[in-house]
C-alpha cells in the first residue's frame, strides 16, 4: 500500500504543470449545495446514511452479536469448563473491548443523519417545497430523521445518558461534549417522527419496499421509543460514581404509553401490512431475498446480497467447514459456511407446544456436513462442564 501512494502522489507531481485537461472536479468535493440540489443527489446521501447500520458494528455486526446476546434463550457454546470464565461479560473480555466499536459506529450513523437533515433544510428544494403532505423530497427528509432516532435509540438503550448533537460539528471542539439525560435525547426523538410521520410515503410507495424507513416504520419507531421513554431504566448517582443508582422512571410515563398505543394503533388500523404468509414461509422467502412489501416485516435492514454479517454466520445452522492446503473452502455445502456460534437453551425448545409450528422453524437439532447432508446433532455437555453449570460455576 505506501509503494501504491507514492506513486499516486509521483503522478499528482508530474501533472501538476500539465495543461489543465485533467482539471476536473472530483466527486469527494463537492458541496452541499450540489449534494442537496437535486433529488437524486440527495437519494445518493440518504443510502450513505444506512451505511454503519450494514457495517460490521451494525445491525448485521457486532451490535448484533454482542449486544443482543447472552439471554434467556440463547447463548454462546463451551467446549471445556476452562473457559467458562473466559467467556463471561466482564471488563476485561472482548465482549466489553468491542463495545467501543458499535459506539463509534452508532454515532457515524447521527453524524450522517445529522449532515443529510442539514443539507435539506438549508436547500432551495426544501424551501419550495410543500410542507403539509408527502412527497418524495419530504420523505428523505424524513427517512433521515428515522434513522437518527434509530441510532440514538440504539445509544441510550446500552448506555443511557450519551453525548446529544442535532448538527454537524463545526469543529474538532465541539466533538468534545458531555451526556444528556436520556430522556431529552428520547423526548426529542419521538417529537421528530411525530412531525415527520405524515410526510413520508409508505413502502408500498417507495421504490426500495421494507428495506428502507418508511411510514408506517416511522410509526413503529414512534411507539417503540415511547415504551423505552416511559419506561424503567437505571439511573447513575452522578454525586456518587461508585454508586450502583437506581431503577427509575419519570412522572409523565403514562403521556408515553399513551403515544405507543396510538402510533402501534395506526400500523394495525391503516391495513398496510398482514400476516398472510405462513410462518415457516416468512423464513424461506428471507433466505430467498425475497421480501414482500406488504406483509409481515415493516422494515428489514438492507444487507447486500453476497455481504457478510453475523446473523447467518453466528445464529445461522452449523455448517462444517473444509480447508484444502490452499486454505480455499473445499466444501461441497452449497450454502457456505456457519460457525452456528450461538446456542439454544434447551429449555426454550421444550418451552414450545409439541403441536406448535414455529418450533421446528426456530429450534433444530441437526448441522450440515461437508458433502451437504444434514446429520442429526447428538453431542451432549462433558460431565465436568455440567457439574460445574449445575453448582453456579
Amino acid at each position: 500500500m505506501r509503494k501504491i501512494y507514492i506513486s499516486v502522489i509521483a503522478s499528482i507531481l508530474l501533472f501538476a504543470s500539465c495543461s489543465d485537461y485533467l482539471d476536473v472536479n472530483s466527486p469527494s468535493t463537492f458541496d452541499k449545495n450540489y449534494v442537496f440540489g437535486s433529488e437524486s443527489e440527495i437519494a445518493t446521501a440518504v443510502n450513505g446514511m444506512y451505511v454503519p447500520m450494514v457495517s460490521g458494528k451494525g445491525w448485521v455486526g457486532v451490535l448484533l452479536k454482542k449486544m443482543l446476546f447472552n439471554t434467556d434463550v440463547e447463548f454462546s457454546g463451551l467446549s471445556t469448563a476452562s473457559n467458562l470464565n473466559e467467556r463471561a461479560y466482564v471488563p476485561s473480555t472482548g465482549d466489553i473491548k468491542s463495545y467501543g466499536d458499535i459506539w463509534t459506529g452508532m454515532y457515524d450513523g447521527v453524524n450522517r443523519t445529522n449532515d443529510v437533515i442539514e443539507g435539506i433544510e438549508q436547500s432551495p428544494l426544501f424551501a419550495a417545497a410543500d410542507k403539509t403532505k408527502p412527497s418524495r423530497l419530504m420523505h428523505y427528509y424524513g427517512e433521515a430523521k428515522v434513522l437518527r432516532a434509530m441510532y440514538y435509540l440504539e445509544l441510550v438503550r446500552n448506555w443511557g445518558d450519551v453525548p446529544y448533537r442535532r448538527t454537524s460539528a463545526g469543529n474538532k471542539d465541539e466533538l468534545f461534549i458531555g451526556a444528556t439525560d436520556r430522556n431529552t435525547i428520547l423526548t426529542d426523538m419521538i417529537n421528530d417522527l411525530i412531525e415527520v410521520e405524515p410526510l413520508m410515503l409508505y413502502a408500498e410507495e417507495s421504490d426500495r419496499g421494507v428495506e428502507a424507513a418508511s411510514r408506517e416504520f416511522c410509526q413503529a419507531l414512534i411507539a417503540r421509543i415511547a415504551l423505552q421513554r416511559g419506561g424503567w431504566s437505571l439511573r447513575p448517582d452522578y454525586d456518587n460514581p461508585a454508586a450502583v443508582g437506581a431503577m427509575e422512571r419519570s412522572d409523565d410515563w403514562k403521556e408515553y404509553y399513551k403515544i405507543a398505543e396510538e402510533y402501534a394503533g395506526k400500523v394495525i388500523s391503516e391495513g398496510k401490512h398482514s400476516l398472510a404468509r405462513s410462518f415457516r414461509q416468512v423464513w424461506v422467502d428471507e433466505c430467498n431475498w425475497i421480501v414482500p412489501v406488504a406483509d409481515d416485516n415493516i422494515f428489514d435492514v438492507p444487507a447486500k446480497v453476497g455481504g457478510s454479517g453475523e446473523l447467518a454466520y453466528s445464529w445461522g445452522t452449523y455448517i462444517v467447514s473444509s480447508k484444502n492446503s490452499e486454505g480455499v473452502n473445499a466444501s461441497n455445502a452449497p450454502h457456505g459456511y456457519s460457525s452456528g456460534g450461538a446456542k439454544l437453551a434447551l429449555t426454550y425448545m421444550l418451552s414450545f407446544d409439541k403441536a406448535d409450528l414455529r418450533r421446528d422453524i426456530t429450534c433444530e437439532m441437526f448441522r450440515y456436513e461437508n458433502s451437504g447432508m444434514e446429520v442429526v446433532i447428538t453431542a451432549v455437555v462433558s460431565q465436568s462442564v455440567a457439574g460445574k453449570l449445575a453448582n453456579g460455576g
